[in-house]
């Protein structure tokens, strides 16, 4: 379930880059969606928990680039066994 958050916020990097490349200011609007879209429908439809976007929001977004960051490199599952979660919690 990882993968919907790594999605998520390719998705919104993506948006992120379009503007630099078309000055098109329309996509910076879709960033929000893009990058909280996927983890809401996650957390929301399927896990059926809170997020922490709201209360933590600095942190809410560290925590999602790192998570992309480790996804893209390999490292996560260690750094997951580190804080005693399961990939099958993820």
């Amino acid at each position: 379930m990882r993968t919907l958050h790594v999605v998520g916020t390719a998705t919104a990097i993506a948006f992120l880059m379009r503007p630099v490349i078309s000055a098109n200011l329309y996509f910076l609007a879709c960033v929000a969606v893009a990058r909280h879209g996927f983890a809401w429908f996650r957390h929301f439809g399927i896990e059926r928990n809170r997020l922490a976007t709201f209360p933590y929001l600095v942190c809410s977004l560290i925590a999602d680039f790192r998570e992309f960051a480790l996804e893209l490199t390999g490292p996560l599952g260690p750094e997951l066994r580190r804080y005693k979660i399961s990939a099958v919690d993820c």
